[in-house]
C-alpha cells in the first residue's frame, strides 16, 4: 500500500521561461535532452508563477509560456519539505536506484550579492573532505572580506550513492553532466520517489521566499511522467 501523499499544491497555469527552445502552443510537452550540466530541481520542467523573478535568477531572457493542464484540472505538486525528502532517502536507499552509505555533510555559507550569506551542505566520504570544503568555503570568505561571516561545521550522516542506471538516467538528459553528484542524486531520487508512488501527481514545489536579490523564489517542477498532460496556452 502506498503511503498517504505528501501536502499538495495545486495550480491552474504555471509559466515556464524559455532558455531558448520554443513550445508549439495547444500541443502536449515533450521533454528533450538539456546541455546544462545540472538543475537544483533534477529531471524534467523547472516551472513558476514569478517568471521575471526567474529570469534573474537563472539569467535567461527568453520567452515565458502559460502552461495549463490539457484536461484543464489543476495541476497536483507534492509540497517539497524535509518530511518527504527524508521519506525518499529511505525509499531510495532499498530501490534500484542508490544505496545509502554513512558519510559527512560540510555545511558551509556562501556571501550573496547583498552581502548576506546562504546556507550551502555537500556530503563527503570523510571527515576530513568534509572539513577541507568548510575551511575552504571559511577562506573564501575572509579573502572577500566577510570575516563576520558564519562558522560551518561538519555532522555525521548517511547520504545516498546513485546507482549505475541512476548516473545514465541523469546524463542521458543533461548533456554536459560528467557525473552526478550525491546531492543532485539526493534531489532526483526524490522526484522519482514521488513519480514512481503517486504516478498520478503533475510534479513537486518549492514553496520558497521570493527573494530574486537573494536567489530565491517560490518554482516548481513538472516531472517527465507528467509533461504530456500539459501544453502551452500563451506566450509572450
Amino acid at each position: 500500500m502506498a503511503p498517504s501523499p505528501p501536502p499538495l499544491l495545486r495550480r491552474g497555469i504555471v509559466r515556464w521561461v524559455s532558455n531558448g527552445r520554443p513550445l508549439t502552443l495547444r500541443r502536449p510537452i515533450h521533454l528533450l535532452p538539456t546541455a546544462n550540466h545540472a538543475s537544483f530541481e533534477g529531471i524534467g520542467l523547472s516551472v513558476s508563477n514569478h517568471p521575471e523573478a526567474w529570469k534573474r535568477i537563472a539569467r535567461i531572457q527568453g520567452p515565458t509560456y502559460a502552461l495549463q493542464r490539457v484536461d484543464a484540472q489543476k495541476g497536483q505538486f507534492a509540497v517539497v519539505s524535509e518530511r518527504l525528502s527524508e521519506a525518499s532517502r529511505r525509499w531510495g536507499a532499498t530501490s534500484r536506484w542508490a544505496s545509502a552509505k554513512r558519510g559527512w555533510r560540510a555545511i558551509y555559507f556562501e556571501a550573496e550579492e547583498d552581502e548576506s550569506f546562504e546556507e550551502r551542505w555537500s556530503v563527503h566520504p570523510t571527515r576530513r573532505e568534509a572539513q577541507r570544503q568548510v575551511d575552504s568555503a571559511a577562506e573564501e570568505n575572509e579573502i572577500a572580506g566577510y570575516a563576520h561571516a558564519p562558522q560551518g561545521r561538519v555532522e555525521e550522516t548517511t547520504y545516498l550513492v546513485p546507482g549505475a542506471a541512476l548516473v545514465r538516467r541523469w546524463k542521458q538528459w543533461f548533456l554536459g553532466a560528467k557525473t552526478l553528484p550525491n546531492e543532485f542524486a539526493e534531489i532526483e531520487i526524490r522526484n522519482l520517489y514521488v513519480a514512481e508512488t503517486w504516478p498520478e501527481l503533475d510534479g513537486l514545489w518549492w514553496k520558497d521566499r521570493l527573494d530574486p536579490f537573494r536567489y530565491s523564489a517560490p518554482r516548481g517542477l513538472i516531472l517527465p511522467h507528467a509533461l504530456g498532460r500539459w501544453h502551452a496556452t500563451d506566450v509572450d
